[in-house]
């Protein structure tokens, strides 16, 4: 999370943080669980921002990720490799869930996960090596052409601000 490379990035998460980001998820789940996604059963997800630009819905429910992004992304001015190298989403897991090993196929991007909330029992695993967040506004920076799998072993549900942005060798 130290990397200057994404310092711009995790700055502005962290501003997001302290702004009362908590706030959009601590009265309750504020995404439906993702139906296509049967691989990945309690698994929620709302885009906020992709290749189709900013989402009235994503950014009506987080506000303050969207103002605080919209002057960084995209992240370069290349075109992309395929649709999805950059994306700004909020992930949900509920307590006792994890995600089967994975990985998307790419290292045309990084993902920049912070936690909203849940994030003492939340982890991410990556090419065999696991990883806790430890607390809420922490960060975890991963190359998502990785095998890599994620979960919650907390009590609460655990959210996720992910930000993939396109790697810094693919400028």
């Amino acid at each position: 999370a130290d990397d200057p490379v994404f310092a711009p990035y995790v700055s502005r998460l962290r501003y997001a943080f302290s702004s009362g980001l908590a706030e959009a998820v601590d009265s309750g789940p504020p995404i439906e669980p993702a139906p296509d996604e049967p691989d990945r059963l309690g698994w929620h997800a709302l885009v906020l921002w992709d290749i189709d630009g900013w989402r009235a819905e994503g950014c009506a429910k987080f506000p303050v990720l969207c103002q605080v992004l919209r002057d960084v992304l995209p992240s370069t001015c290349r075109p992309w490799a395929q649709a999805g190298q950059e994306v700004l989403e909020v992930f949900g897991l509920p307590p006792g869930v994890s995600l089967d090993l994975h990985n998307d196929q790419t290292n045309a991007r990084v993902s920049i996960l912070m936690t909203i909330s849940g994030g003492v029992g939340g982890w991410l695993e990556v090419a065999g090596e696991r990883r806790w967040f430890g607390g809420d506004g922490e960060v975890l920076i991963f190359n998502v052409g990785f095998d890599h799998s994620a979960g919650n072993a907390g009590t609460h549900f655990r959210w996720v601000v992910s930000l993939a942005v396109s790697h810094p060798e693919y400028e």
